[in-house]
């Protein structure tokens, strides 16, 4: 699965995913972890915990990721209290604010 989320050059914010299961149900997560790359792969931000919330997981895209415009990967890692591990992925473009 994957989400998508436009940010502008400069700008810190923060993404927020709500889990459902298959049957639209509230899930909520034993921890999940977070990191960012470029489109390319390489890592930009290092693995980091996301913040929990009954059955929302968030981390932060600051300004680390939004200095430079183009397109990011925010990779989650979340750990339901089986232990059974899933990944979802949310595209990040950053875009200048003003044109050159």
């Amino acid at each position: 699965m994957e989400t998508n989320q436009t940010l502008y050059q400069g700008e810190s914010r923060a993404i927020q995913l709500t889990l459902l299961d298959q049957d639209n149900n509230a899930f909520t997560p034993a921890s999940a972890t977070y990191y960012t790359t470029d489109i390319d792969g390489t890592v930009i931000k290092a693995s980091m915990d996301a913040t929990l919330s009954t059955n929302t997981i968030t981390g932060s895209a600051g300004i680390t990721i939004t200095d430079t415009p183009g397109n990011y990967y925010m990779i989650w890692r979340i750990i339901d209290s089986d232990g059974h591990i899933y990944y979802h992925r949310t595209y990040i473009q950053v875009l200048t604010l003003l044109p050159d």
